[in-house]
């Protein structure tokens, strides 16, 4: 096999920058639009980095801040595209690669999530036999297009595209018939939220973990800690969504101190911060943690095994009260039988919803209160749940004000008003919070 030297030239602009997924954004606003690029760059630029060899080279080749640079840290290369249109961007990166002796220039969008290192790979030896390799999108574009050193080539590719149309493919391979060519499957990108939501359904990363907080930094801190210790050892690509609802005691600067971590900021009320982190997530399980619930390792490990033998469904963990006395230990039962027998978790139960199933639920009903409930009995009328027998550990905080006989009198007395006398949770809230401010 012959060695060539290719030149994959990534076409990328810091999330910050203006322009960032503007129809995207159209609908899901600028703050989740940047944030779903910032992850899927960093995705397809780490599959792009592992693509690498004494061979085969990356050129960052971005618009707007030069901050792109430690964004996007290890390229080979960092090339700022000029001004003008993409088919002067497109013909200019291919002259750079081909003037700086490269045998190939593949062209790679930042839109895609299932661009692999193993793509990259098999594209890089089809050019053995093919001059032309196309990757298209499924809007009639394309996510990748890679060629050889021929003369005049790029000009001849590029010059008189309609880009941003359906017709790029077509007329792209019409305008080189004649050269050896081939158009691998089409794979999704992401433009738009309809793009957003098909890609998220099946999408190379199995899971995202989404964590509403408000005015609950300290044990957000500890279960940020614990989570990623425990994912290191997980094999599984995920990610970790934080949204606060407008905490005052800074829950940004805690996030700020995982890189892993993305923090988004929402109105308050828990069902519109889990909504908010599911409208921008990019797995296909949605797995909603509190902050105060801890996982133990062998409560993410049966997860991880658990649905990697599922394509859709539901289900929550048993759980554990920490300190537990023996009247908090009768509850822990109760609760087992709420969830086992009458499908009805609560949020503390590290409730996981496939992404395709909580769309089709329509998200957390925004009732101010009992969302966990309200969303399971939607979920039950598609599925019945599973329930992971590893448990997860929660604080006793929350019988602490009223005690442990109070607390669970007005717990079991809102459910009974809420299914029996059919009170809307808004309506129950207020003896809920006692005047006290929720906290997660």
């Amino acid at each position: 096999m012959v060695q060539v030297k290719a030149l994959i030239v990534e076409y990328c602009r810091h999330p910050d920058s203006q322009g960032v997924k503007t129809r995207l954004a159209k609908t899901i606003g600028d703050q989740l639009a940047r944030s779903v690029y910032k992850r899927m760059l960093q995705l397809v630029h780490h599959q792009l980095k592992a693509s690498t060899n004494d061979n085969i080279k990356l050129c960052a080749y971005y618009d707007g801040s030069d901050l792109v640079k430690e964004f996007l840290e290890g390229s080979d290369f960092y090339l700022k595209q000029p001004s003008g249109d993409l088919e002067g961007r497109l013909i200019a990166s291919s002259q750079f690669a081909f003037s700086n002796g490269y045998d190939i220039v593949m062209h790679c969008s930042s839109d895609c999530l299932f661009i692999t290192t193993a793509l990259i790979r098999k594209i890089i030896d089809l050019h053995n036999k093919y001059d032309v390799c196309i990757v298209p999108s499924n809007d009639g574009g394309y996510n990748i297009i890679s060629f050889k050193n021929i003369s005049g080539l790029a000009e001849r590719i590029f010059s008189g595209v309609e880009f941003s149309t359906s017709r790029v493919l077509l007329q792209t391979v019409n305008k080189i018939q004649g050269l050896k060519i081939t158009v691998l499957d089409p794979l999704p990108d992401i433009d738009n939220e309809d793009d957003l939501r098909v890609v998220r359904h099946s999408s190379p990363i199995p899971l995202s973990i989404i964590i509403p907080v408000y005015n609950d930094a300290v044990n957000l801190k500890s279960c940020l800690q614990n989570f990623l210790r425990v994912l290191k050892v997980v094999d599984i690509k995920y990610e970790v969504i934080v949204v606060d609802g407008g905490s005052s005691d800074d829950p940004g600067r805690v996030c700020s101190e995982f890189q892993e971590v993305n923090y988004l900021q929402s109105g308050k009320g828990r069902a519109v911060q889990m909504n908010m982190g599911a409208r921008a997530a990019l797995g296909r399980w949605l797995w909603f943690v509190h902050a105060d619930t801890e996982i133990p390792e062998m409560s993410v490990i049966a997860l991880v095994n658990k649905i990697r033998t599922l394509n859709s469904g539901w289900g929550f963990f048993d759980h554990s009260i920490v300190d537990a006395s023996c009247g908090l230990r009768a509850i822990k039962f109760l609760n087992y039988l709420r969830g086992r027998l009458w499908y009805r978790p609560f949020g503390d139960q590290a409730i996981v919803i496939h992404s395709r199933l909580f769309d089709m639920a329509g998200g957390y009903p925004d009732e101010g209160f009992l969302e966990d409930l309200l969303i399971s009995k939607k979920l039950r009328k598609c599925s019945a749940p599973f329930c992971i027998k590893d448990q997860v550990l929660i604080t006793a905080r929350h019988w602490g004000k009223l005690g442990t006989f109070k607390t669970t009198y007005r717990n079991w007395t809102m459910l009974y008003e809420h299914y029996f006398l059919k009170k809307r949770p808004g309506k129950l809230i207020a003896s809920f919070l006692k005047g006290e401010s929720r906290c997660y």
